[in-house]
């Protein structure tokens, strides 16, 4: 099987082919064969067609913009029945060119594609118009969750990509609208509607972009989901804790295989995220506190509200096992996994205690475990983007514990100036050892 390489790398490789060839480096026929294996005759063609796609795209969405203004500028002159004809037979030519064009003829892939997404996008303003219509009164976010299913059937139907992400940001955008104003327990079920939906067709098409969205709504739906009316503080931050871990444990799994290596990156990032969010907040003795508080509220959470992180927490300690399987025999993985099963257990157990103090401070261990792990990491990948967030982390840390308490100005002046030094010191040692590795190498 091919390793999956970006398209920059493959052009670097064409340039350096060349010239490693004139050094005697390589022979013509390993020039060759290094070509073939990653297809860098092909590079032309995917260049021009990724172009020619994305000139289409925008053209047919200016097109479609324009048609749709040009019938607003007249739409109390033409009479209900036309109305109703002409956006409907604007969404079906479109989409049926674009299949014909893509699928059938094949004469014009691109293009027919572009039709396609355009097709989507007439489909969610003629929901509009047709509540402008027949008066169909409601919330503003009411036709984003009829256009999300539309776009994620044709998705299917056509194995549409960018279709499928306008059903995931439509969705999205659905639930926003609704938890804004609305808590009520339908809702804190958008988590599972959206995994079911659009997960399935990401591990399909192993786009790990639409995936990388999924992951961000359901997230997010997650934790939302459990605030609101007669919720309780501290069930966002186990929530957030949850999916940190579930997310993390899961991109693990899927970097210790090859079929889903390219979704194993945002799915650590984003658990990491959602872990850090949770045990930075709790480490703020006042926000440590109000949750502890709230604790004796769990009585007036509803259901639906619970079952979100509960399910995420099940499911998260679930994959430890497996996560922690699947990195045994890589030292860095098996950092990440330590780190963010500590900060979860950390997060936990502090959640569970009756001091404030004592919770703040189990927090602020697990951040500062978090940015330990980032830079222990970083050594072995020698990634300095790791490295720096792990020290920006840890800054933050620092910052945050200092502009909290009351402090004289000459302690927050000497606190600042070491922490100054200290990252400085970090990093030219960080580098030092980059450069000693890369001689090494050499």
């Amino acid at each position: 099987m091919k390793e999956a390489v970006s398209a920059a790398f493959r052009r670097h490789l064409k340039q350096q082919l060349p010239v490693l060839r004139q050094e005697g480096l390589i022979t013509t026929d390993q020039e060759l064969a290094i070509s073939d294996r990653y297809s860098l005759d092909r590079l032309a063609y995917e260049s021009t067609h990724k172009l020619i796609a994305v000139i289409y795209t925008v053209g047919a969405f200016l097109i479609g913009i324009g048609v749709i203004s040009f019938v607003a500028a007249h739409w109390t002159a033409i009479p209900r029945t036309f109305k109703v004809s002409l956006i409907s037979a604007a969404m079906l030519a479109a989409h049926l060119a674009g299949y014909y064009l893509w699928k059938v003829s094949r004469k014009s892939p691109s293009l027919g594609h572009a039709l396609i997404i355009l097709g989507t996008l007439i489909f969610g303003a003629n929901i509009g118009l047709m509540a402008q219509i027949f008066h169909v009164e409601g919330r503003w976010n009411g036709a984003f969750l009829p256009w999300s299913v539309g776009a994620i059937v044709m998705a299917w139907a056509v194995q549409s990509t960018p279709v499928a992400v306008i059903a995931i940001v439509t969705s999205f955008i659905w639930f926003l609208g609704g938890i804004g104003w609305n808590h009520q327990a339908g809702w804190s079920y958008y988590p599972f509607a959206a995994a079911a939906a659009f997960l399935p067709y990401c591990f399909w098409r192993r786009s790990a972009f639409a995936f990388t969205l999924s992951l961000f709504a359901i997230a997010v739906a997650a934790v939302l989901s459990s605030t609101g009316r007669g919720q309780t503080g501290l069930l966002l931050g186990v929530s957030s804790a949850a999916v940190g871990l579930l997310y993390s444990c899961w991109g693990l799994i899927a970097a210790g295989g090859e079929r889903f290596k390219s979704f194993a990156a945002p799915a650590i990032f984003l658990g990491f995220l959602a872990m850090t969010i949770a045990v930075y907040m709790a480490s703020f003795q006042k926000v440590a506190g109000e949750w502890l508080y709230s604790r004796v509220e769990f009585d007036n959470v509803s259901l639906p509200a619970a079952v979100t992180p509960l399910v995420a927490l099940v499911v998260g300690i679930v994959l430890v096992v497996p996560a922690a399987f699947r990195s045994r025999t890589n030292p860095a993985a098996a950092k990440i996994l330590a780190a963010a099963v500590l900060s979860f257990i950390l997060f936990l157990v502090g959640s569970l205690t009756f001091s404030q103090f004592a919770f703040a401070l189990l927090a602020n261990v697990a951040l500062f475990a978090l940015g330990a792990a980032f830079i222990w990491t970083a050594r072995d990948l020698e990634d300095r983007r790791l490295f720096w967030s792990g020290v920006i982390l840890i800054a933050l840390m620092i910052v945050s514990r200092t502009l909290e308490y009351e402090t004289g100005l000459l302690v927050k002046a000497v606190v600042f100036t070491a922490g100054g030094v200290a990252i400085i010191a970090l990093g030219i040692m960080y580098e030092k050892f980059l450069k000693t590795r890369r001689i090494a190498h050499e």
